[in-house]
């Protein structure tokens, strides 16, 4: 049997009551993969000690989550060792996964929860702003949309 368990840090349990519990959020665990895909966009990752009540992995599971967590590590560590059978039982995978929730979950409090809006209206203003934030297209591309520059792998 899997006892393995995903740690949200204390600021979690704060956040999701105002984005899981009164908010657009289905669950925790839904909250805290896209803290970890907010905190991937941002390019960093926060560690933390103090952590609220533990996620059972099996709810991850069932969610088809692991691969998103799984690729974080070997982003992280740029290689397939850290999946490898000698790290089956270790949970070090999941503190890439954690400490980029975390910094999501900084951001999110920061623009949306701290905001005076409706959080689901802020949420689409955090994408609006990630969106706009991407690379401009390079001067000497300039007229081309970002379908073709997609098409060109650009």
């Amino acid at each position: 049997m899997n006892h393995r368990r995903v740690r949200p840090p204390k600021l979690a349990k704060e956040i999701s009551e105002h984005l899981v519990d009164n908010g657009p959020f289905e669950s925790k665990q839904k909250l805290l993969m896209f803290a970890a895909a907010v905190g991937v966009q941002l390019g960093r990752r926060t560690s933390f000690s103090s952590s609220d009540v533990a996620i059972r992995w099996d709810i991850f599971e069932r969610n088809n989550d692991e691969a998103f967590i799984y690729s974080l590590a070997i982003a992280e560590t740029g290689g397939l060792d850290i999946l490898s059978d000698d790290h089956e039982d270790s949970e070090d995978f999941l503190v890439y996964f954690e400490e980029y929730a975390h910094t999501g979950l900084q951001y999110l409090e920061e623009n949306v929860v701290n905001s005076p809006g409706d959080p689901l209206d802020e949420l689409i203003g955090l994408f609006m702003s990630m969106e706009d934030s991407e690379e401009e297209t390079p001067e000497e591309l300039e007229g081309l949309t970002q379908k073709d520059l997609d098409v060109l792998g650009l």
